[in-house]
Formats: C-alpha cells, structure tokens, sequence
C-alpha cells in the first residue's frame, strides 16, 4: 500500500522523445529530454559557471553515447543541439570506458544471449524458462566449442574499434555511420583448418569462379580501419607501472631497429 506523498518505484521504458501528447499522459515512458531539463542541465549549468570563469571560456562537454534508440532519437537530438547552442556550450562526444572496448561486452554476451534464445525458442517454445531449465541452457552455449571461428573474428574486430576511434581522435561517430560495425572483418579472416581459430587473409585467392571473384573484391576492400603505427603516436605517455609491466613482458628480439629505437 502506498502513501500519500511517499516516493515509489514506477516501471517505465526510456526514450528519447515522447511521440504525442498520448504517449506522454500513459506515463509508461521517461524521457532524455525529461531528464536533462530536470536533472542534468541545471547540474551542466553549475558546472559551466564554475568552469567558464563567469562566462569568460566557452564551455566543452564530452558525453558517452552509443548506438541505443534513445540516443539516436532526432526530436532529442536537435532539441539538445539548441539548448547547447543556447548556452553557447559545446558539445563533443567521446568513447572512454565504452563497453565496445570490452569484448565481452561488445560481441561475446550478445552473441551468448542471441544462441540462449535461440535454443529456448527451439526447446520450449513461448513458455516462460524456470530456474533450472535456465541454467541448462547457458551452461550448454557456455561450453559449445564449435563456435571458436566467430569467437575469434569478434576478437579481431576490437582492433578494429580502437582504430576507428583514435582515427576520430576519441570520437565515437563511427557507430552512427552505415554500417559503423562492419569492419570487413569475416572477409578478411577466415577459419583456419582446424576451424579453431582464423588466419588473416591479405592477398586474394586466384580467380576461378564466379564466386571467388566476389570474395576477392570483398578481400581487396580489406579492413576499414589501418592499425596505427607505434612510430606515429605523438603525446603519449606511460607510467612508470606500465614500464615496468612491459619490460618484463614484452618480447624484444622481435621488435626492429626503428620499433626498438621508439621503445
């Protein structure tokens, strides 16, 4: 039983925008736009006070933004552009602590959550899992061991997402783009013969055949982002932790003369 003027928990879906005045009287939603005009922009505001000198610097925010539907909504976005612009804020995305850095978090738990799914979908149809039946199934997609192909071009798709981020400088406008995720990966590492694993493929096969000659323009495309080089990065810096951390890792017999030389 609730009382009159006591705080309770409501259970809502977040979006970005209400689509009309029915949608926001069902209060089933909550809103970014909400949620900024409420909470976030006057605490932005504080902060642009403090950090601005009294309106003497224009004011940066970084935010952290992914691919989620409430982020990519457009009556929210151009309603945030013009509250900035407003303020004369300016507004930078970045990607620091994404979980796309994490590969567990950007392929193997979507990819585990797709193949439960999948087998509940097959073994109990609509029914609703109980505990046990849960456990089953995640311990048996857990320990499939035929799927270490996939495992290992999620892998090297990571490579991939720290490319494209130092390539924008931190930015994360890279998800917003067609096919922001689609690295050229799976044409560009295929499964090795154990199908344990996969082998970088760098020059196109010989053309025989039709099909091959449509892999070979997909091979020749190759990845979408070029790994930089150690010899280009300029700032960076280690600790002294890290140092040390390299040191007794890194193998350098297999670094040459310029590589060394950097180090």
């Amino acid at each position: 039983m609730r009382v009159k003027g006591q705080p309770y928990w409501l259970n809502m879906t977040l979006a970005g925008s209400y689509r009309n005045e029915k949608e926001k009287k069902s209060r089933k939603q909550y809103t970014l736009i909400e949620a900024y005009e409420m909470h976030i922009i006057p605490a932005m505001e504080a902060i642009a006070r403090e950090k601005s000198e009294g309106g003497k610097y224009r004011v940066v925010f970084h935010e952290q933004e992914d691919c989620a539907g409430c982020h990519n909504n457009a009556i929210y976005n151009r309603w945030k552009e013009f509250e900035f612009g407003k303020r004369n804020w300016i507004r930078r995305n970045q990607s620091p602590q994404s979980p796309l850095f994490n590969v567990n978090d950007h392929f193997y738990f979507r990819k585990l959550s797709k193949e439960i799914s999948a087998i509940q979908s097959l073994t109990y149809g609509t029914r609703v899992m109980k505990n046990k039946e849960i456990l089953t199934v995640v311990d048996k997609v857990w320990k499939d061991k035929t799927d270490s192909v996939a495992i290992s071009r999620g892998w090297m798709s990571h490579y991939q997402i720290m490319a494209a981020t130092l390539e924008m400088n931190g930015d994360n406008a890279y998800l917003h783009n067609k096919g922001g995720l689609d690295f050229g990966v799976r044409v560009s590492y295929h499964a090795n013969e154990d199908n344990t694993g996969v082998n970088r493929i760098d020059e196109p096969a010989t053309e025989e055949s039709p099909a091959e000659i449509i892999a070979n323009d997909r091979v020749k495309k190759g990845l979408k982002y070029d790994i930089p080089s150690i010899l280009d990065l300029k700032h960076g810096h280690l600790t002294d932790e890290e140092k040390e951390f390299f040191r007794a890792e890194l193998d350098f017999t297999s670094m040459n003369d310029d590589i060394m030389e950097f180090w």
